[in-house]
């Protein structure tokens, strides 16, 4: 297989992700929510931290005591933390 067709079906499979995620997340959500929509890839712990270190995704609101996430700017974010 040639390296332009192993690049072609990686890019395939992130397209196919990130749709996947887009329909399933709400418009808002909580770290936990978006911890068991990555299968547990990035804990709601690992997600606080990012924020605390300013490196979370962009948008986000206190809802009471939770955290929310704004859908496309989590995924940009996602979309940033892939190599």
């Amino acid at each position: 297989m040639s390296q332009i067709s192993v690049e072609t079906n990686a890019m395939k499979i992130q397209n196919s992700f990130f749709a996947a995620l887009e329909k399933t997340l709400p418009a808002i959500f909580d770290r936990e929510t978006a911890s068991l929509a990555l299968g547990g890839v990035l804990s709601p712990k690992t997600l606080s931290n990012a924020d605390a270190q300013g490196t979370g995704p962009e948008v986000r609101m206190k809802l009471g005591k939770k955290i929310v996430y704004e859908r496309e700017s989590f995924l940009l974010w996602l979309q940033t933390r892939l190599k």
